[in-house]
C-alpha cells in the first residue's frame, strides 16, 4: 500500500509528468523489480497487489496497466512460479488475450501477441501441471 501511494507511476510503468510539463515513462525494468519485490514478500502478496486501486483512475491495479506492461508482468517468475497467473483476474485476462489473438489473426488493427510471450505462457501452464519443461526444451534443441 505504501508503494501504491509513493510510487504509483513506477508501479504501473506509466508516464510521470514533471513540473515543467514534460513527462517520461517509467522503465519496464523498474516496474518489474517493484512487482517482483512485492510478489516475493509474502504468499498472498499477488492478491494484495491486484487489490490496489489507482488513485488517479480509481481502477484496480491490473486494469490500470497498459497492455505491454500486462504482458510483461503476467510472466514474472518468483521462486519458479508465475505468481500472477495463479490469480483469477490475470488468468482471465490471459485467456481473453489468447482468444482475441486467435479470432483476430491477420485482421487489420488486431493487437499482436508476441510469440515469446505465448511460449512463456504455455511453459508456465505446463510447469503448473508438473511437466518438466526444461526437459522439453532440451529435446527440441
Amino acid at each position: 500500500i505504501l508503494l501504491n501511494a509513493t510510487v504509483p507511476d513506477e508501479l504501473r510503468r506509466r508516464r510521470r509528468t514533471s513540473s515543467d510539463g514534460s513527462g517520461a515513462i517509467s522503465s519496464m525494468e523498474l516496474c518489474k523489480e517493484l512487482v517482483s519485490l512485492i510478489l516475493g514478500s509474502e504468499p498472498d502478496s499477488a492478491a494484495l497487489l491486484l487489490n490496489l486501486v489507482d488513485e488517479q483512475s480509481h481502477a484496480p491495479y491490473w486494469e490500470s496497466l497498459e497492455h505491454e506492461t500486462q504482458l510483461s508482468l503476467a510472466t514474472i517468475r518468483i521462486a519458479g512460479t508465475t505468481s500472477l497467473l495463479l490469480e483469477d483476474e490475470v488468468r482471465t485476462w490471459v485467456l481473453t488475450q489468447l482468444q482475441s489473438s486467435i479470432h483476430s489473426e491477420g485482421a487489420a488493427g488486431a493487437q499482436m501477441i508476441p510469440n515469446e510471450w505465448l511460449m512463456e505462457i504455455v511453459s508456465a501452464c505446463l510447469e503448473s501441471c508438473g511437466c518438466d519443461v526444461d526437459a522439453l526444451r532440451q529435446d527440441t534443441s
